[in-house]
């Protein structure tokens, strides 16, 4: 290479990056004038009414039913708070049991296993009115590992569990307790739910394989273990469950950028700590 080649080449690259830098600065002065012009029109539109005389101002009168209603809305929002907390004493003092609508039986309690677990297999017990059909695959509902409470999963009688119950399905639920197992973890609990479904199927030789329902936390978790035990369940049904944080639409879904600005699943791991693994 000449030295007049190589002194060209190098102006032709500083000439590049100039011109990379002209149009960044252009495009900066121009998204700082596209936001000034926003914002101005932004501005005018609320003061509008205003400047137009469409705004009337509030009289006494108008001031003092405000103040009234204001204080009549505090004192109902801080009514809600106190018997949100009496329930949750109540609850307490009951022992935490479960918020099932329907009559069950304990099958295997979870913390009699060999690595013990706050996770239960119940069989809830058909009624005279739903008789069940033992020839029709069962139903395993989990109960979602949420702050709403045990047995959240089949509290009223539209659910997953009524509406199997109606249709003759054996049907059975996972449900959990207020506290886990000292020392338990993710993958004891996989243990525990494939034992629960082999059982279930145990009960039910000549019909096909359970029909297993997992709703949210549960959603996510049931994945795990049909894939790592694909031969347990028949049919996987999840709901509410999302297996990918930055799955969605672009520009409609924004749990998906708050997921990586916030650095994924970090926050998850330190709040398990920071709660001894609640």
């Amino acid at each position: 290479m000449s030295q007049e080649s190589f002194f060209a080449k190098r102006e032709d690259s500083f000439s590049s990056f100039h011109n990379l830098f002209e149009h960044l600065s252009r495009l900066q002065q121009l998204h700082g004038k596209l936001m000034l012009d926003a914002f101005g029109q932004r501005h005018a539109a609320l003061l509008a009414p205003l400047n137009e005389g469409r705004l009337r101002a509030p009289s006494p009168g108008d001031c003092w039913e405000y103040l009234v209603d204001c204080g009549q809305r505090g004192l109902l929002f801080w009514d809600a708070l106190r018997q949100r907390g009496d329930n949750t004493l109540a609850h307490e003092r009951a022992g935490y049991p479960l918020l099932l609508k329907f009559p069950y039986e304990v099958l295997i309690d979870g913390h009699d296993l060999p690595h013990p677990v706050n996770y239960s297999l119940l069989r809830i017990l058909p009624t005279a009115d739903q008789p069940s059909d033992a020839t029709r695959q069962p139903v395993i509902v989990i109960d979602p590992r949420g702050g709403h409470g045990a047995g959240i999963g089949g509290f009223k009688q539209d659910s997953e569990i009524g509406e199997s119950l109606r249709a003759g399905h054996p049907t059975y639920f996972i449900a959990f307790s207020h506290a886990p197992a000292p020392g338990q973890t993710l993958l004891d609990i996989a243990e525990a739910e494939a034992r629960y479904i082999e059982t279930v199927r145990a009960r039910h030789p000549e019909a096909g394989k359970p029909v297993v329902i997992g709703n949210c936390q549960a959603g996510w978790a049931l994945m795990g273990l049909a894939a790592a035990r694909p031969e347990l369940p028949g049919l996987v049904i999840v709901n509410g469950a999302p297996l990918s944080y930055w799955a969605g639409v672009n520009g409609r879904n924004p749990m998906r950028y708050a997921g990586g600005l916030l650095g994924g699943a970090w926050m998850t791991r330190l709040g398990s700590d920071l709660g001894n693994g609640r």
